[in-house]
């Protein structure tokens, strides 16, 4: 490591918004030298994200009162003119956002997207430069073909592609710090990795010059081989060492119950599903020789391109299933036909009776639409951004039928559950962090009592304490012999899925390739997409403890 000067300096911090009065970030002072990988780590809704924001100044002036000083190579930015903060920040400073569907114009390509942050800040080089320039910075992100972004909407792409086009935005120029706020969410085990390889190889070549990693995720910080921590709670920060030294010695008490909670929910837990699905039970969900695609109109004709092949698959009641496999594979797209967001299908799929194609009448399209729940990808497209948190709850919960005494039930006890402040329930969604909007879309869910539910990348926003919680009461759910829980759990981490399902379906490239138990699949994978993908979450630490 080279500490030849400090790249990044934050003395007294203090950002409080004008509504509500808190000390989100509570005069917190930390520096970076050049050459340095630092890792922040702690719970959603500490103030990581409002940090990270503030030191890009990008809260609002009008919406906080900021206090304290942030230095960018010796360049003060609290209170910087806008054309200058953004000249600095072009120039000295990159970042990767935590919701990539934010962070991408959805009206505009993405090729002309990347060509458009590469010519704002090389405006000597022309398209095709700029192009060959973003082809790299894509395939450093993990993406295998540079082209799927040529002609493509972000809506076109998974929650995971989208995370690599934006993460490639940030990989396509030098720059003396990367500022990176949860760059592995939405990846899978084999792009984290890959991801976190290209980044201390880029670091070692000089062309960052400094990390500062914004995270829950331990094993992230691990595999980056950070040199120092930073642990965040309630606002303030505190020192606590390297990543061996945090996991050894973690010294504050939250931080002691993050590492114990990380070596207990990383260790292989392949025995908490030693019970193979009952195939005495009644079928809940059946699919049949599924084919879809998406149609694209041209010029002379429609283009038919298909993303799912016989698609084959039968979940139980009572049964948990879990949907793995790399990002732009197909998984939530097999999700929203289930769940009847996309139609058009080819083969037939049925829900408890139902045929989705075609419902018979009204009463049964609304036992359908009662009977199951969705919690999205990317929580922060799924709620009315102009309405409150409560009132988007109540939206949902009075469709559903549920009356006041049951809704307030329902939300003193999922409240409690996610660690949820009863405050935030009157905050936009825009004032909260992506875990506490996750964890609201969770409460949503739940709180309608469904019979199944669909999670698509529940884990993705949640930190270790809320990832245990949710992993306990989905196991308590499953376990209620009245009211038994089916779901669909839709994720690349093969390591949390095998402690909660009973079988796993492997999909790759818009087939399934295996699927059997969870002990058959973990100790005996018979694909080579399974093996890669147990053996990128070993290397992340998913099944073995630290």
């Amino acid at each position: 490591m080279s500490t030849n000067g400090t790249v990044l300096d934050v003395q007294n911090l203090t950002c409080i918004p004008n509504r509500s009065g808190l000390r989100v970030v509570d005069d917190v002072s930390f520096s970076i030298q050049r050459g340095e990988s630092v890792g922040l780590l702690g719970e959603s809704g500490v103030g990581k994200t409002t940090l990270f924001r503030a030191i890009l100044g990008l809260l609002p002036p009008d919406e906080w009162n900021i206090n304290g000083e942030i230095a960018i190579d010796g360049i003060q930015v609290v209170g910087l003119p806008p054309k200058s903060l953004e000249k600095t920040r072009g120039r000295k400073v990159r970042s990767i956002f935590q919701e990539p569907a934010q962070s991408l114009n959805p009206s505009l390509k993405l090729d002309r997207q990347l060509i458009e942050a590469i010519q704002t800040i090389s405006p000597e080089l022309n398209e095709k430069e700029c192009w060959e320039k973003a082809s790299q910075a894509l395939l450093n992100a993990g993406l295998p073909d540079p082209n799927i972004a040529l002609n493509r909407y972000p809506a076109d792409l998974s929650g995971g592609q989208r995370q690599r086009v934006g993460i490639a935005m940030s990989l396509c120029r030098q720059c003396s710090i990367l500022l990176a706020d949860e760059p592995s969410n939405s990846l899978d085990s084999l792009t984290v990795t890959e991801l976190i390889e290209t980044l201390k190889k880029l670091k070692a070549d000089s062309y960052l010059g400094s990390v500062f990693c914004v995270t829950h995720d331990l094993s992230v910080l691990k595999a980056l081989e950070t040199d120092r921590v930073l642990f965040m709670h309630a606002g303030k920060l505190y020192e606590s060492g390297d990543i061996n030294q945090t996991l050894e010695d973690p010294g504050h008490e939250k931080l002691k119950e993050l590492v114990d909670l990380a070596k207990k929910v990383n260790r292989h837990l392949a025995e908490g599903t030693e019970e193979e699905a009952s195939k005495a039970s009644e079928a809940l969900i059946d699919v049949e020789k599924v084919d879809f695609g998406f149609r694209k109109k041209s010029l002379f004709q429609k283009k038919h391109s298909l993303v799912l092949h016989d698609i084959n698959l039968t979940i139980y009641k009572g049964e948990f299933l879990a949907l793995v496999g790399s990002s732009g594979s197909g998984k939530s797209t097999i999700g929203g036909l289930l769940s009847r967001i996309f139609s058009g299908f080819e083969g037939e799929i049925s829900f408890d009776g139902i045929d989705l194609k075609r419902f018979k009448n009204r009463k049964e399209k609304a036992r359908f639409y009662r009977s199951l729940q969705v919690v999205f990808q990317d929580p922060a497209d799924t709620f009315d951004p102009s309405l409150t948190m409560r009132q988007n709850l109540m939206e949902c919960f009075t469709a559903m039928g549920l009356d006041q005494q049951q809704i307030a039930q329902s939300l003193a006890e999922l409240l409690e559950l996610m660690r949820l402040e009863e405050r935030t329930l009157d905050e936009l969604p825009r004032n909260l962090s992506g875990g506490q909007k996750q964890r609201f879309a969770l409460v949503r869910a739940f709180g309608a009592k469904p019979a199944a539910i669909i999670a698509d990348e529940p884990f993705t926003h949640l930190d270790l304490i809320a990832q245990n919680r949710l992993i306990e009461y989905l196991k308590s759910r499953k376990q209620d012999s009245t009211n038994p829980l089916s779901c669909i759990l839709i994720s690349h981490e093969i390591g949390i899925v095998s402690k909660l399902c009973d079988r796993i379906v492997v999909i790759d490239d818009g087939r399934i390739v295996e699927q059997n138990t969870v002990d058959k699949i973990v100790n005996d994978p018979q694909h080579d997409v399974t093996n890669r993908l147990i053996d990128a979450a070993k290397t992340l630490g998913t099944f073995d403890s630290f």
